[in-house]
């Protein structure tokens, strides 16, 4: 299992196991995700086609195989904190 930079809070880690969000895939979308503000200092990262490329480029034997499903994958992070992790309906980045 990958060592993530953020700690997950007690909700977070409920909807990553109810959700079934790899830690990789958490830790690829802080690391390449595009983000913006979520309100109440929070920022809101997911992956944009430019950064699904820069993971395939960047990490091509350590990139889990079904990488496209965790597109509309989102992250709520606030002071090295995860706050939640879901799915948007869409992409949120394009």
């Amino acid at each position: 299992m990958a060592q993530l930079s953020y700690k997950l809070t007690r909700h977070a880690a409920d909807r990553v196991a109810q959700r079934s969000i790899p830690i990789e895939v958490i830790d690829l979308i802080l690391a390449y995700g595009d983000s913006r503000d979520a309100g109440d200092g929070a920022r809101k990262y997911a992956l944009s086609r430019r950064g699904l490329r820069e993971v395939r480029k960047d990490r091509a034997t350590k990139s889990p195989a079904k990488l496209d499903h965790f597109r509309r994958a989102y992250v709520i992070a606030s002071d090295e904190k995860i706050i939640t992790a879901a799915f948007a309906s869409k992409p949120i980045f394009h």
